[in-house]
């Protein structure tokens, strides 16, 4: 997957996310690399303007600009549809049904338009 990110290839990082996320799938003791995978999917509850402004609020020496911010785009690809996709494929894992519950409610309070 990094390599293809590096190229910035969607089609192959596409693939290699979707291989990926199978083999976690398929794995019992793969819970703390999908929790990672999931969290950097999912990012921030809060939108990127509001994440600036209160960084800003907090340190004003940084001017809100900091390496650690959340990307919402992997290779072009919107990490949020990528979590959705991450969510129907693991939905055959009964060893993480919990946590993936957890996830998907998460993803449609954020894409929900009331919101």
């Amino acid at each position: 997957m990094a390599m293809a990110e590096l190229l910035g290839n969607q089609s192959e990082y596409r693939k290699w996310f979707e291989l990926y996320v199978r083999r976690l799938s398929q794995e019992p003791r793969t819970q703390s690399k999908t929790r990672e995978l999931l969290d950097d999917l999912l990012g921030p509850p809060v939108l990127e303007k509001e994440f600036s402004l209160k960084d800003k609020l907090n340190n004003p020496q940084s001017g809100g600009s900091g390496s650690d911010k959340w990307n919402p785009l992997v290779c072009g690809l919107r990490k949020r549809m990528l979590l959705k996709e991450a969510l129907e494929i693991l939905s055959t894992a009964s060893h993480q049904e919990l946590m993936l519950l957890q996830y998907k409610h998460n993803l449609d309070a954020l894409l929900d338009p009331r919101n």
